[in-house]
């Protein structure tokens, strides 16, 4: 799965990729140091263990006839850094070594991962034996050896073991195994309360408060690497009507204006082969500076808000969109009204 540098870029496939297959955010709790976040398929099995204090392992399962098994082990430094991006390929070569003369490829061809944290590679396996026949849960044709380094204190072996590389469930292994993430307990910043008609956010350090209604909005994981990856990013989705609603908390000292800003974030998505935004209108709305735009769908509207907020030191970075068929006037008119519905409070001296 193709992952594009900018956060932004990935909302415009977000859509098609939950469609081709269902995700569900998994967090699992690692005491005395964090969460290991993935995004793992609706409707396959999994069970994590610890292993001590230093090491998890994760195993998931894809629902029968479906054979497979993707087991993941995340493993923990106790001093120094242990994990250095430019050893990586090297090490994934000495686990597999033994593979390779016995295999269909015969040589050690890593390709890189596109993670959603940190750096990795894997390489592929083909059981000669088995070409040309039936697999068994127990005796499957093709592996996938991956390694990532999520930190420099955190190295994650993974293993895929499929029938067909060509087949939904090796797809959704090396989904799962690129939205490997890790949040340390100090990285964890982002305070999120509600009272059951609004939601406040507040990010540690910062003299901000941010409210919205709820309105039918439930906090997700967007699993799309990147800037959301990010301990001060937030992201928000309507189940009903299709609404999303994320951002980021920023240092203030970064903030240069909604013109510069916007005029950077179009060069990525040029840089990187994106469509230009269209039908662009600057704006302020309240405490807000915006620009509204749309993305060209084949079916449907794409329709966006980018709105910008600065004081006290702290940046809110704001993004609010709408995936529909209805009309854009209509679509960009509710998005409007919504971030009227939204302040920002600062701390009194």
């Amino acid at each position: 799965m193709r992952r594009m540098p900018s956060a932004w870029c990935n909302f415009i496939l977000l859509a098609a990729t939950l469609l081709a297959l269902p995700l569900r955010a998994v967090e699992l709790n690692w005491p005395g140091r964090g969460k290991i976040l993935l995004d793992a398929p609706a409707q396959w099995e999994l069970s994590a263990n610890r292993e001590g204090a230093a090491a998890i392992s994760i195993k998931l399962l894809p629902p029968k006839p479906a054979l497979g098994s993707l087991q993941i082990a995340v493993l923990a430094s106790q001093g120094d850094k242990f994990v250095r991006v430019e050893n990586l390929q090297s090490t994934l070569h000495d686990m597999v070594k033994d593979y390779i003369p016995n295999s269909v490829e015969k040589q050690f061809s890593p390709v890189a991962l596109h993670s959603a944290q940190g750096t990795g590679w894997y390489a592929q396996f083909t059981d000669p034996a088995l070409v040309g026949k039936s697999s068994t849960p127990d005796n499957l044709k093709v592996m996938r050896s991956a390694l990532v380094g999520l930190t420099d204190h955190l190295l994650a072996l993974v293993t895929m073991q499929f029938d067909d590389p060509d087949s939904p469930e090796a797809a959704a292994m090396l989904q799962v195994t690129e939205s490997l993430r890790f949040v340390s307990l100090a990285a964890s910043d982002l305070q999120i309360s509600t009272d059951g008609h609004t939601y406040a956010l507040r990010a540690t350090g910062s003299k901000l408060t941010l409210e919205f209604p709820q309105a039918g909005l439930a906090q997700r994981d967007a699993g799309l690497g990147g800037g959301t990856a990010n301990p001060r990013y937030f992201y928000f989705t309507g189940d009903r009507d299709g609404l999303v609603v994320s951002g980021w908390f920023e240092d203030g000292a970064k903030y240069r204006g909604l013109k510069t800003m916007w005029q950077e974030q179009t060069a990525a998505w040029e840089q990187n082969g994106v469509a230009a935004p269209t039908h662009e209108q600057f704006g302020t709305a309240g405490a807000w500076d915006y620009v509204a735009y749309d993305n060209e769908l084949p079916h449907g509207h794409n329709v966006h808000l980018r709105a910008e907020h600065a004081a006290a030191g702290t940046w809110i970075d704001l993004h609010l969109s709408l995936t529909s068929d209805d009309d854009v006037d209509a679509l960009r008119a509710r998005l409007l009204d919504f971030l009227k519905q939204i302040s920002v409070a600062a701390d009194t001296p």
